[in-house]
């Protein structure tokens, strides 16, 4: 699959697969999904192929990545280490297995720091696929991972078209996959529709870098008086999934997905104002306010209202704040160990007071991510979390100082684009659990890819960007920095 000396074409063929296959069968919400166990096996075989292509790149990993997965990885499998009594008798929940001890009579022998062991082996069977993902695209050129991201947004236009036929087909429409699910709303392949709208504003950003690229692209062809119909094209298609993806975000009837993309709609402004090329840009920041009145305008006669009515009817019933003081509570009560990755739905009825119980609410994640990860974790979790806000931010330093020699403008966008939708996704992650899914986890990974710098691109960085038009399929960048189209 990865041979060193394959085709540049086979690979990133292979990285496309994986990926649309995450993105398929890992909408669900729960552990254990056969979809995640079919995804898992697959990309045990794609990581091991990545590793070995990995380790004659010129690229290669790293070694800050190299340590962040291997943290990352090691958390789940040091809490399903057997520890002696003398140990665990003092961490989070002791008391509880003693007692059970006690009440059956059994000796009391070794056991893990997490106190549900099948849950925390199931949490670390959950990373392999990002990790794959993300090996995968850190190995490609520029054209391979462009055509990962355009798999990306053709997958997030079949979603959009698959949501509106769910809400066409009501609560007993067929193309609903998950049993547990929102039965009213646009879901796509996910079984929440706040997973699908993370697809729809991470879509969105990549939709938006090319729409950038290909309208300056097409604009200084214009000036030049050379015909440049592909970026025309391009242009119009780009346009035309954009406001498709906004749309779609208002039928989801997100709260999160809406606030989310409205505050993308600021890093769309910035891919346009920032981009070196551009020297319309009084007139594309009209162009742009234009096109987000026309998608209000017209998702007011499909979703609007029923958005609003969603909005009105749940903020007085939201229980997020009352998970999330339960959570912390639990937090302070297990810190600094944590309970054990995939564990917070077991731990989390230990909190709750007698009148929730009675609750026909089943709370299986926090509502945010962040809370989960320390309650989980303890204090690995928080120094995790800190340790991958530092890499973004050098990533996001390097590349919104600097550009990498090689590829097109497209590239650029594309990565700034990435980053961008990372920062989305943390926000929304304060709020909801995203990275909860394969699916977005696996989206996670190659937004953090395409922060990278590319398999054979010098590793000497300046300030000068290629001005090639955008081509999709073109060959790998020559050594001089240009695009050469095939």
């Amino acid at each position: 699959m990865f041979p060193k000396s394959g085709s540049p074409t086979n690979h990133s063929t292979a990285v496309v697969l994986v990926a649309l296959l995450a993105l398929v069968l890992g909408g669900g919400t729960h552990a254990g999904f056969l979809g995640d166990a079919i995804l898992q096996a697959v990309s045990i075989v794609f990581l091991g192929c990545g590793i070995w292509a990995m380790s004659g790149s010129p690229a290669g990993v790293q070694r800050d990545e190299i340590a962040l997965m291997a943290a990352i990885l090691a958390v789940p499998l040091i809490q399903i280490i057997p520890l002696p009594p003398a140990i665990w008798k003092d961490l989070p929940l002791s008391d509880m297995r003693l007692e059970a001890f006690a009440i059956t009579g059994a000796p009391i022998d070794w056991r893990p720091a997490t106190i549900i062991p099948e849950a925390t082996i199931l949490g670390a069977l959950s990373l392999i696929p990002p990790f794959a993902v993300f090996l995968g695209v850190r190995s490609l050129d520029y054209v391979g991972r462009r055509r990962v991201v355009i798999a990306v947004l053709s997958f997030s236009a079949l979603s959009v078209f698959l949501g509106l036929a769910q809400v066409a087909g009501g609560e007993q429409s067929p193309l609903r996959f998950y049993d547990v699910t929102n039965p009213t709303e646009a879901v796509g392949f996910f079984a929440n529709r706040n997973h699908l709208a993370a697809l729809l504003y991470i879509a969105l950003m990549f939709a938006a870098a090319f729409a950038v690229d290909s309208g300056i692209t097409f604009l200084e062809a214009r000036r030049r008086h050379a015909p440049e119909p592909r970026a025309i094209v391009i242009f119009i298609a780009s346009v035309t999934l954009m406001f498709l993806l906004a749309v779609a975000q208002i039928m989801a009837r997100s709260r999160a997905g809406v606030g989310l993309t409205m505050l993308g709609s600021l890093g769309i402004a910035t891919l346009v104002l920032t981009d070196s090329r551009n020297f319309w840009r009084a007139a594309s920041m009209k162009l742009l306010a234009v096109a987000i009145f026309a998608v209000l305008l017209f998702s007011a006669q499909f979703g609007i209202t029923r958005f609003v009515a969603r909005l009105g009817a749940d903020v007085v019933q939201d229980d997020r704040l009352i998970i999330a003081t339960h959570t912390l509570e639990a937090i302070k009560a297990y810190f600094p160990f944590g309970t054990g990755v995939g564990t917070f739905k077991d731990v989390y009825p230990l909190r709750e007071l007698p009148a929730e119980l009675l609750s026909y609410i089943y709370v299986n994640h926090a509502h945010d991510d962040f809370l989960e990860l320390f309650l989980e974790s303890g204090v690995a979790g928080v120094a995790l979390l800190v340790c991958y806000l530092a890499w973004l931010a050098v990533r996001g330093r390097d590349i919104w100082r600097k550009r990498l020699r090689g590829g097109a403008p497209i590239d650029l966008l594309l990565r700034r684009a990435s980053l961008f939708a990372l920062i989305l996704l943390l926000l929304h992650s304060t709020i909801d659990y995203p990275l909860r899914t394969s699916a977005i986890m696996v989206l996670t990974a190659i937004c953090c890819a395409l922060l990278t710098r590319p398999h054979g691109a010098p590793a000497r960085l300046h300030a000068d960007a290629p001005r090639r038009a955008f081509v999709p399929f073109a060959s790998p960048p020559a050594p001089g920095g240009r695009a050469i189209q095939s």
